[in-house]
C-alpha cells in the first residue's frame, strides 16, 4: 500500500511537471500555485530574479519621471542619462558591466520582447501602465523571457546565457540593498513570490528635482 501511494505520488508530480511545462503563463490565476502546489517561479534562479527587479524598477522609473517633470519638452529619459536618473531615484548604480553587457541599451535588451525599448529619439519607454491591480505581471513576463532564454540556450545561443557580475546579481545582487519592488535584493527564490502576487501598484516619491541636474 506504501508502495502504491509512493507510485501515485511521483505520477502526480510527473504529471504537474508536464503541465507546467505547457502552462499558459498569462492565464494563471495565481502565481503562487498554477497547479499542483507548483508556483510560476519554481524555476527561477538568482539572475531571474535580479531580471525581474529590473524591470519592475525601470518600468516604474519612466512613469516617475513623466509624473515628477510633467514638462512636454521632457516626454522621457535620454538612454545617455538613465544611469543618472536610476541612482537618483533609487540610491544605486546601474551599470552595464555589472550585467555582463557593455552599453545600457544591452541591459534595457536583457528584458526581451520590447516590454522596455529604446525610441528612435532615444528615450526609455514601456509597453506597461505604472500602475497595476496585481504585481503578477512581472514574475510572468520573466518566466516567459526565462523559457526562452533556455530554447535559445539549447539551440546554442550563448547570448542567451546571462552574464551577471557579482554586483548585479550573482552573489548578492544590487549590494543587498532594498528593492523598490519590496523585497530585499539579497533574497533569491521563492521569498519574492508574494510581493509579485500583492496588489497594489508602488510609488517612488518624487527625486529631488530631477530635472535641474540632468546635464
Amino acid at each position: 500500500e506504501e508502495v502504491e501511494k509512493e507510485a501515485e505520488e511521483v505520477e502526480a508530480e510527473e504529471r504537474a511537471e508536464a503541465d507546467f511545462k505547457t502552462l499558459d503563463i498569462f492565464g494563471a490565476d495565481d502565481i503562487n500555485d498554477v497547479g499542483g502546489g507548483i508556483p510560476l517561479f519554481k524555476d527561477f534562479r538568482l539572475e531571474d530574479w535580479t531580471l525581474m527587479e529590473l524591470l519592475f524598477e525601470l518600468n516604474l522609473l519612466v512613469h516617475a519621471f513623466t509624473h515628477d517633470v510633467e514638462d512636454a519638452q521632457r516626454p522621457g529619459i535620454h538612454i545617455k542619462h538613465l544611469a543618472f536618473y536610476f541612482k537618483k531615484y533609487y540610491g544605486k548604480e546601474l551599470r552595464p558591466q555589472d550585467f555582463g553587457v557593455e552599453t545600457l541599451q544591452d541591459v534595457v535588451n536583457l528584458i526581451g520582447d520590447k516590454i522596455l525599448f529604446v525610441t528612435q529619439k532615444e528615450l526609455l519607454g514601456s509597453q506597461l501602465d505604472g500602475d497595476f491591480e496585481s504585481l503578477a505581471v512581472f514574475p510572468k513576463l520573466i518566466e516567459l523571457a526565462r523559457r526562452d532564454r533556455r530554447i535559445r540556450a539549447d539551440l546554442g545561443e550563448e547570448s542567451a546565457v546571462l552574464k551577471l557580475s557579482g554586483r548585479s546579481g550573482a552573489s548578492g545582487g544590487w549590494g543587498g540593498q532594498r528593492s523598490a519592488f519590496g523585497r530585499s535584493s539579497k533574497s533569491g527564490g521563492k521569498g519574492g513570490g508574494k510581493a509579485a502576487g500583492e496588489k497594489g501598484g508602488a510609488a517612488l516619491g518624487p527625486a529631488k528635482d530631477p530635472v535641474a541636474d540632468a546635464i
